[in-house]
C-alpha cells in the first residue's frame, strides 16, 4: 500500500498525538529544532484519521523552512524499514546533539 504524505498544521498534529495517548498507544516524541518529532507503532487498527485509515506506523516530522520556521509532516505507512530508518536516524540526530551541548 503506498505511504500517505501531507503537510498539516501544529494544531492538527497536537490533535492526533493526544487522540493516540487516550487509546493508550505509545508515542514517541524526538524533539527537534522548532518543533518536535512523533513516532508511533500503531499496528493493526481500524483507527481512522479524517478520511485515511490509519496504517501500521504514524510518523511527525519536523520540516525545516528557515532559521524561524518549521512545518509538519504527516507520513503514514506500513512500511517497517521506511519507520525504523526514520526513527533511528531521528534518534541518532537528537542524541549527538545533546552530547554536544
Amino acid at each position: 500500500m503506498k505511504d500517505v504524505r501531507m503537510r498539516i498544521t501544529m494544531e492538527k498534529c497536537d490533535n492526533i498525538v493526544n487522540a493516540l495517548q487516550e487509546r493508550n498507544y505509545d508515542v514517541e516524541c524526538v524533539p527537534g529544532g522548532t518543533l518536535d518529532n512523533y513516532f508511533c507503532e500503531v499496528g493493526e487498527s481500524n483507527l481512522k484519521l479524517s478520511r485515511w485509515k490509519l496504517r501500521k506506523y504514524l510518523i511527525v516530522l519536523e520540516r525545516f523552512v528557515n532559521e524561524w520556521t518549521s512545518t509538519l509532516e504527516l507520513i503514514l505507512t506500513d512500511n517497517a524499514e521506511t519507520y525504523y530508518n526514520l526513527y533511528n536516524s531521528y534518534m541518532e540526530s537528537y542524541t549527538e546533539n545533546m552530547m554536544e551541548e
